[in-house]
């Protein structure tokens, strides 16, 4: 009602939210990513939130109560989920070969001799 334009502050803060975002994606991954890594990330983020702006919105357009703001691509979440699952795969194969390397006794203190 007041003429106030909406989308591009939402559009800015979205930089933000997606670093912290990808930040945690490092985490939960254990990955360790250059600056450039994060840039391409970023990059590839915010462009398809500017391109969601132009699909979903025009000058003068008006924001209706339930109408869809963006349209989030699901491919980066999948292969990051897929990514994770065969980390957790990985560190159970290594456990269960540590396991058999060390009869089974992963970590087992050796008993002191009584006497």
């Amino acid at each position: 009602e007041a003429g106030v334009l909406f989308a591009p502050g939402k559009a800015a803060n979205a930089g933000g939210v997606a670093v912290s975002g990808l930040e945690q994606t490092q985490n939960a991954l254990r990955l360790s990513w250059s600056r450039e890594e994060v840039d391409e990330h970023l990059t590839r983020i915010m462009k398809q939130i500017h391109q969601s702006c132009v699909d979903y919105g025009a000058e003068g357009d008006r924001v209706e109560k339930g109408a869809p703001l963006f349209q989030i691509d699901p491919e980066p979440y999948e292969l990051a989920r897929r990514q994770a699952e065969a980390g957790v795969d990985l560190a159970r194969a290594v456990d269960r070969a540590r396991q058999t390397s060390a009869g089974g006794h992963v970590g087992a203190e050796p008993h002191a001799s009584s006497g």
